[in-house]
């Protein structure tokens, strides 16, 4: 019980001095806040008295400008990001698919080849079949001239 106590005594002095510390921190936050502003005052003050500034303009419509195309520019930046990455991502792909694409042409130029040499062929076959039907039409006329000769 006793050491209990003391452990909660030690909790409540650290729980005052960390109280303490925020309480310290606090202060020196809006110090430096107030520091700030009136700096940042200063510097405003500053600039519309060394900047020329063109009729219609103000100082914060010009930073708000300067915003909105940073912003602009940011997006661009993004969405060509994203282009090259899905460039990259199809070239690779493309690379991946190379191998089984080349081969697919070689083949494809081969069955060409084959086609065109079948085509050939047939074409050579269709003239000796037409050679062949003409010569046994002219021996079935020549039979037939035979028989009534005969006759």
């Amino acid at each position: 019980l006793a050491s209990t106590a003391r452990e909660l005594s030690a909790s409540l002095d650290a729980q005052t001095e960390t109280s303490a510390e925020v309480e310290q921190l606090r202060k020196q936050n809006a110090d430096l806040t107030d520091r700030l502003s009136h700096v940042d005052g200063e510097i405003w003050k500053q600039l519309q008295r060394d900047v020329d500034i063109p009729e219609g303009f103000s100082v914060s419509s010009l930073i708000s400008e300067v915003a909105a195309l940073r912003e602009q520019v940011m997006r661009e930046t993004e969405q060509r990001q994203h282009v090259q990455d899905l460039l990259a991502d199809v070239e690779r792909e493309l690379r991946g698919r190379y191998p089984m694409i080349s081969a697919q042409r070689e083949e494809l130029e081969h069955f060409r080849g084959v086609s065109e040499l079948l085509v050939k062929k047939n074409q050579e076959f269709l003239t000796q079949l037409e050679e062949q039907e003409t010569a046994r039409k002219d021996a079935e006329m020549v039979a037939n001239q035979s028989l009534r000769s005969v006759q």
